[in-house]
């Protein structure tokens, strides 16, 4: 099936991770999948010594760059888009208009809660199939987490926010915060990085060698000092809460259950 992919952020996870995607992506058939890579970052000094830029794309805009790297070192397509992500909109505006059968891939790697807020509403109002993955590390250890919708619209794996309810208290967007304020808030090893794009590149390469069995979903958790990592797949208990607050919101739209609509109908008319 068409895969329709949309990766927010190019630091330093985005970087690393897009470095082995792409690679990947090599000699894969054009029309298969399509690529967009997004961030409104502009390249700094301080980049060239973690991130896969050059002194020469200093000031630049690091989706621009990436992209053109990589279309020229691959032959591929990617397309880019220089502006951060402030509401569902902007994101629903990255994914490639295809008219037939697609799955949807969200793939986040960014450093702030306003922009995961964003992909959490996009991922709910989204009718699906789609598959979110949502990467996030502190200095040393993270997790990627995997939201899956199927195609029925139903969530077959929670995403982030659900792990982590912080995420739905938003914060100030990456356009308004200055990139001093980031570094002193997320500090993160290089090394981490690296591991947490490790581990989505092997869910994506995977999921794209065969995308109706490879499904990625749960939760995986790492240590990139400790070296270890913990996979937990979704829960059953999740899975029968997750269906009875769907029950409660249907039954708080329509207390009235359909076959028992005509008795109460008779019985107001009465």
């Amino acid at each position: 099936m068409y895969l329709n992919i949309v990766v927010v952020g190019t630091g330093g996870t985005g970087g690393a991770f897009l470095t082995r995607f792409c690679q990947f992506l090599a000699g894969k058939p054009l029309n298969e999948y399509h690529l967009v890579i997004c961030d409104g970052d502009q390249v700094e000094a301080k980049n060239t010594s973690r991130q896969p830029f050059m002194p020469c794309d200093i000031s630049r805009n690091k989706a621009c760059v990436l992209s053109e790297i990589f279309n020229d070192m691959y032959g591929l397509e990617i397309s880019y888009s220089p502006f951060y992500i402030e509401n569902a909109e902007d994101i629903e505006s990255l994914f490639y208009h295809y008219p037939y059968r697609q799955i949807k891939v969200l793939i986040g790697t960014v450093d702030n809660h306003a922009a995961r807020l964003c992909m959490d509403q996009y991922f709910r109002m989204t009718k699906g199939p789609i598959i979110y993955m949502d990467s996030g590390n502190e200095f040393q250890h993270g997790q990627v987490v995997f939201g899956v919708k199927n195609a029925k619209g139903q969530i077959i794996s929670p995403p982030a926010a659900d792990y982590f309810p912080e995420i739905l208290q938003g914060g100030k967007p990456k356009s308004q915060t200055h990139c001093e304020e980031i570094n002193q808030s997320f500090p993160q090893h290089l090394a981490t990085n690296n591991w947490a794009a490790s581990i989505l590149f092997s869910a994506a390469s995977f999921f794209m060698a065969d995308n109706e069995k490879n499904i990625p979903t749960g939760i995986t958790y790492f240590d990139a000092f400790k070296m270890w990592t913990r996979h937990d797949e979704v829960s059953e208990e999740y899975l029968a809460s997750f269906a009875k607050k769907k029950r409660s919101k249907k039954e708080a739209k329509d207390p009235v259950p359909k076959k028992g609509r005509k008795k109460a109908e008779k019985k107001v008319g009465a």
